[in-house]
């Protein structure tokens, strides 16, 4: 008598592998791994591996941009299924003269009827981020056909999130009529002198913006789902100034008028963003409820920074113009403490003692439940050498007239009685170097909390030394 015994298999619950993939959506190669275990493995382990396409100038990746462009649409063209998983497209490159011999075009005018392919294939692409590489990118000098096809692929109604940072003569007019952007981020962009001409007079600051007639109630109200809600801007001004004066146009769908997410870069500040800004903040900004101060994406030009610093205006910290502030984080690049003409934390504070009371009427309580402070002790040119930071520590660890008054303000619970967190972050890593130890540092840490003991005893105070392990010793 013989007996055949079949092979046993253990069918997991989909439910429970989907679990045990998603837990590792950010190690890589563990998702190769899980991919490799069987079919049901694969296809979830995909969505997260293929959930972000980045074809990027400057990535530690053995192969070059272009072979990667060339693969990735191979890979597209193969498999049916992958073209529905990506949700976010990276593209960086710079851009050359193509009649000048002596550079090389950039990967994006080489690889240009590629990624016209890509983007024809990529189904449900909800961010886009278009942004410069090693030299800024030049939309002009792109083919012509990739250049309207990456204005159609961004005005897509399945676009919500679009990112543009270091462009020059990329016409934005597009922008404004887009269907369905949620979050709008631009930076050091350069618009072609066509595009302001067709605009002017840019006469933004004497009426309000996305205002209608009776005539268009009824198409404005079927607008209200998509309005912008994320806007952050870095100069400098000019593409700025022409989104909202093309943002007042009674065909708009850009609209400015409910965000509630701002962020702002202090470098590229220029005049007209200065001229710009107060008005904005007025007619824009009644629903912010996060406002974040960041040095911004790129360094201005060279020539327009003769001191090595740029300059800071003091109308970035306009909080009172913000009444519904919640959260505020600001951060601060070291460089620019020493010179008083350009150190933020005075305009900071001075600002916050203004919260309460921006007309000169009675003492009110303010929204702000979170107040988020970093100092970042790194170089602005990343190309720079390291710098020593460890005096500027010393002196900025010990500066009462600072930490002080931010506790004698900050502690009025009758004004900030929402108030329940407060960090201040000093970030030490790339491109600066300091000689205190790790003991020296706590004492720093210890000094700073001294300064402040009735906001230690009445909210969540942190003073954290954030520093890389390679440098700890």
């Amino acid at each position: 008598m013989s007996t055949y015994a079949r092979p046993f298999k253990l069918a997991l619950p989909q439910e429970l592998i989907d679990k045990v993939v998603d837990e590792t959506e950010d190690d890589s190669s563990g998702l190769k791994a899980l991919s490799l275990v069987g079919t049901q493995w694969s296809q979830r382990a995909r969505k997260h591996m293929f959930r972000e396409i980045r074809l990027m100038e400057q990535l530690d990746h053995p192969l070059d941009p272009k072979t990667r462009c060339r693969r990735l649409l191979e890979l597209l063209e193969s498999n049916d299924r992958l073209r529905k998983y990506p949700q976010t497209l990276v593209i960086q490159s710079s851009t050359n003269y193509e009649e000048n011999m002596e550079l090389e075009p950039g990967w994006l005018q080489i690889c240009s009827d590629n990624v016209i392919e890509i983007l024809s294939m990529l189904q449900n692409v909800s961010v886009v981020i278009l942004q410069e590489g090693a030299m800024r990118m030049n939309f002009s000098h792109l083919p012509l056909p990739l250049r309207a096809a990456l204005h159609s692929f961004i005005s897509r109604p399945e676009i919500i999130d679009v990112t543009l940072s270091g462009i020059d003569r990329m016409e934005l007019i597009p922008l404004v009529q887009h269907p369905s952007l949620k979050n709008l981020s631009i930076g050091a962009l350069v618009v072609p002198p066509a595009e302001i001409d067709a605009h002017l007079p840019l006469n933004i600051c004497q009426t309000p913006f996305n205002k209608h007639d009776s005539n268009t109630t009824v198409f404005t109200s079927r607008r209200e789902k998509n309005l912008l809600q994320k806007f952050s801007v870095c100069g400098p001004g000019t593409a700025f100034c022409l989104l909202l004066a093309a943002a007042k146009d009674s065909q708009a769908t850009l609209r400015f008028h409910r965000i509630t997410v701002l962020e702002i870069g202090t470098l590229n500040f220029d005049f007209v963003m200065v001229l710009l800004w107060q008005p904005f903040l007025h007619y824009c900004c009644k629903n912010v409820v996060s406002y974040s101060v960041t040095p911004g994406p790129v360094l201005p030009p060279s020539s327009d920074v003769p001191n090595g610093i740029p300059p800071l205006h003091p109308s970035i910290f306009s909080l009172d113009r913000l009444p519904k502030l919640k959260h505020l984080h600001v951060r601060v690049p070291y460089c620019y403490l020493p010179f008083p003409q350009h150190n933020p934390l005075p305009h900071l504070l001075e600002a916050l003692e203004n919260l309460s009371s921006p007309d000169g009427s009675d003492v009110r309580s303010v929204p702000l439940q979170t107040l988020d402070l970093g100092i970042d002790f790194a170089n602005l040119d990343i190309k720079s050498e390291s710098v020593d930071v460890t005096g500027i520590l010393d002196e900025i660890s010990r500066r009462q007239d600072i930490w002080g008054r931010l506790d004698e303000t900050l502690s009025l619970r009758h004004v900030f009685s929402q108030l329940t967190t407060v960090n201040l972050h000093m970030l030490l890593g790339l491109r600066c170097k300091f000689r205190q130890s790790m003991e020296e540092l706590d004492e720093l840490n210890n000094t700073i909390h001294s300064y402040m003991p009735k906001l230690g005893e009445q909210i969540e105070l942190t003073v954290a030394f954030h520093i890389p392990a390679y440098l700890r010793r």
